[in-house]
């Protein structure tokens, strides 16, 4: 889900637990169901109300595909950014499949 928190834009990643025979069902978030979706963007835009009253909004939601680009895109930037004497294991590697893990994962 791609969200706008007050002009500030960033990802959100929806998973379910890959062991979790309830789920074995949700392959995407469209699995989820349409009422999923209308309480989520909901829930985003007006988790703020008290604080900052029409600050923020879902602009979209989106595959997996876009999940990997936008993981490979945040790695670039911080590799740029960070200093050469600083080491950190990558953020995400793609696994050879969706359910690899631990986790199912989506991105909305």
């Amino acid at each position: 889900m791609t969200f706008d928190d007050g002009g500030e834009v960033d990802d959100k990643v929806i998973a379910v637990l890959a062991d979790d025979k309830r789920m074995d069902h949700i392959k995407s978030f469209e699995d989820l169901g349409e009422h999923w979706k209308k309480e989520t963007t909901y829930y985003w835009e007006h988790y703020k109300d008290l604080k900052k009253p029409g600050t923020c909004s879902v602009n979209g939601f989106f595959g997996t595909e876009r999940l990997w680009r936008s993981s490979r895109a945040a790695k670039r930037a911080m590799a740029r950014s960070t200093p050469s004497w600083w080491t950190d294991p990558p953020l995400v590697q793609k696994p050879q499949s969706i359910e690899a893990g631990p986790a199912r994962l989506f991105m909305p």
